[in-house]
């Protein structure tokens, strides 16, 4: 007789804790596919939850990156451009500058660039969003870049600050 496994791990898994993410999922079901009784079905939704997971812009890096979005002048003075598709230009006109964003990621390709006065100005890059921003391309300036995201911020290998 098998011995009773929690509600998060399935046959799938072979006993291993799953990913948080999966782990959350399958914790929010009032069903959990564990508790059904069929292997199959629970090995396969364990399956597609871990390939969904590593298909995601978390989990893969190379896909739906485009750059910072939803930039929004908060404090100071400053325009955010894109002159190109994989190019964004801030240019800021005071000594000091707050923007908020929806996401900051930079896709290998991409160029976030920030014009300002004079080497010591500083911009406060805050990110809401329930992801890490992530980093993979460049970002280049001549003063201070500050980028505050509570959920982390990731510096890929090919990233140059």
């Amino acid at each position: 007789m098998r011995e009773p496994r929690e509600k998060w791990r399935c046959d799938g898994c072979r006993g291993a804790s799953a990913h948080p993410r999966v782990r959350r999922m399958l914790s929010n079901s009032s069903r959990p596919h564990a508790r059904r009784g069929r292997p199959a079905l629970a090995r396969a939704a364990c399956v597609t939850a871990i390939v969904a997971l590593l298909l995601s812009p978390f989990g893969y890096p190379g896909m739906a990156l485009a750059g910072p979005t939803g930039g929004q002048v908060v404090a100071g003075s400053g325009t955010i451009q894109r002159p190109s598709a994989d190019t964004t230009l801030i240019q800021q006109q005071s000594q000091s500058l707050s923007i908020d964003w929806t996401g900051f990621d930079v896709a290998g390709h991409e160029l976030v660039k920030f014009q300002q006065p004079s080497s010591s100005s500083a911009v406060l890059n805050r990110v809401f969003n329930e992801l890490p921003s992530q980093i993979y391309g460049r970002i280049q300036a001549n003063g201070q870049v500050f980028i505050m995201n509570p959920n982390g911020v990731v510096f890929g290998p090919g990233a140059r600050v």
